[in-house]
């Protein structure tokens, strides 16, 4: 499912980016993370709480992500969970580095270093069910990484 692009997705992104992402200022970071490769990640993140329709009380949060080098700004994006700020690089056994990446709480992203080019992948489930993790403890891991319960497919990083 190419949910990113998506009429849904881009309805999702205009609410967050009036309620959260203008909140979010990588200028002002809120936190950063040393990866290999002289590869700086800047997040600047920002939550409140809101009723829902049920009248219950949800947690609504966001974060804008900065891949530097040398103060260099490489690559953006934005992550409508808020709280994962945990992207990897990898090398893949092709030779080339890779950054893993979340946008959302389901999927994840990779980003070719070389190229800037990147590719996301998110289980049609995780729209139909709100659940699509895969409990990664049993299962081979071809690219070497998995975040805990997200088992990272390896034909996602085949060129």
């Amino acid at each position: 499912m190419d949910f990113y692009g998506s009429p849904l997705h881009r309805k999702l992104l205009v609410q967050y980016e009036t309620s959260v992402f203008s909140h979010c200022d990588l200028s002002k970071p809120t936190g950063e993370k040393q990866l290999e490769n002289g590869c700086l990640l800047r997040y600047a993140a920002h939550s409140f709480h809101r009723l829902n329709a049920r009248g219950h009380t949800e947690a609504v949060a966001g974060t804008v992500y900065g891949l530097y080098r040398e103060e260099t700004l490489l690559y953006s994006w934005k992550e409508t969970d808020g709280h994962r700020h945990d992207a990897h690089i990898i090398r893949h056994a092709n030779g080339r580095k890779y950054l893993l990446f979340h946008e959302d709480i389901f999927g994840y992203s990779v980003l070719e270093l070389d190229t800037l080019r990147s590719l996301h992948y998110l289980p049609e489930e995780s729209y139909r069910f709100r659940d699509a993790h895969i409990p990664a403890d049993h299962l081979p891991r071809p690219c070497g990484r998995s975040d805990g319960n997200l088992y990272l497919a390896q034909p996602a990083l085949q060129s």
